[in-house]
């Protein structure tokens, strides 16, 4: 669809062309110009006198939307003649048949005869809804006789915007959104992290992390020791350990060097090969026989 800001550049000047009295303007046109902000709307509606007479009204009827109740009457020609409008004229009133309809009445009639161009201009109104519309003029004597109905004078509203969102939501993980106007979304860092931002000094190590990413630190509970390996020596096993892993006695690995001597109690000796400690003794009168 077409941009209204751009339609509103191509009518500013259609108007300036119409008005002064362009070659290229024909029978049965309406010209729409919007304001910077595209709230206010200016028509001019032309259309030729198919029959003669004396004009003392024109009565336009607008499509639903334009709020008519609003319209100003701007510049008014009627054949060759720009009535001062300024001077009061003509007067533009709201038909009391319906809303949307405006009736501009001449203070002095003026003669028509057919092929004569009508051109009204109308500041003040609001477009209708995007679509294709219609605006018919009809030509009222002196006394209130209908002169004639000119043909419905059509035109087309085109939407600015071309979009069909209505409403952008936050999802998990985000937060804002909304149904109109500029909405913004942001992360939800009650559920995301943050990228970190901080670090902890030497000797010290991290204790938290925010929702803001920044690192909370404390100091080093670690004992410091300086142990690098660990070696195993006579009797062990399963040594150097420079990282994890287990030390055992080897088999046959404890020898007499390291007992401590007196140390071994009856429970630890190979009565088979070592003579324990003899407890009994024999009556008067006997001799050992065997131990």
């Amino acid at each position: 669809m077409v941009p209204v800001q751009r339609i509103a550049l191509i009518c500013a000047t259609a108007l300036l062309s119409l008005f002064a009295g362009s070659p290229l303007a024909t029978a049965g046109e309406v010209f729409l110009s919007n304001d910077v902000a595209l709230s206010d709307v200016t028509y001019v509606i032309q259309f030729d006198a198919t029959v003669a007479g004396r004009i003392g009204t024109i009565r336009l009827l607008l499509p639903e939307g334009t709020e008519a109740a609003r319209a100003r009457l701007g510049r008014l020609t009627i054949g060759d003649t720009a009535l001062p409008v300024e001077q009061d004229a003509a007067t533009l009133t709201v038909d009391p048949s319906t809303s949307n309809a405006v009736r501009a009445g001449l203070t002095v009639p003026r003669q028509v005869t057919a092929g004569s161009r009508i051109r009204i201009e109308l500041f003040n109104l609001k477009n209708p809804t995007g679509g294709s519309h219609a605006i018919e003029a009809r030509t009222f004597d002196p006394v209130g006789a209908l002169l004639e109905v000119a043909p419905p004078v059509s035109f087309t509203v085109y939407d600015s915007a071309g979009g069909d969102i209505t409403a952008v939501n936050a999802g998990a993980g985000l937060t804002g959104g909304g149904a109109g106007g500029a909405v913004t979304l942001s992360v939800d860092t009650s559920q995301i992290q943050k990228r970190v931002t901080g670090s902890c000094p030497a000797g010290s190590s991290i204790r938290a992390i925010d929702i803001g990413g920044t690192v909370g630190c404390q100091t080093d509970t670690n004992s410091g020791g300086t142990v690098l390996n660990v070696g195993t020596g006579s009797g062990l096993a399963g040594g150097p350990i420079t990282t994890s892993g287990t030390i055992s006695i080897a088999p046959g690995g404890v020898t007499s060097a390291h007992i401590q001597d007196g140390t071994i109690g009856a429970v630890d000796v190979n009565s088979a090969e070592v003579q324990l400690r003899i407890t009994g003794a024999c009556p008067s009168g006997q001799a050992i026989a065997v131990v």
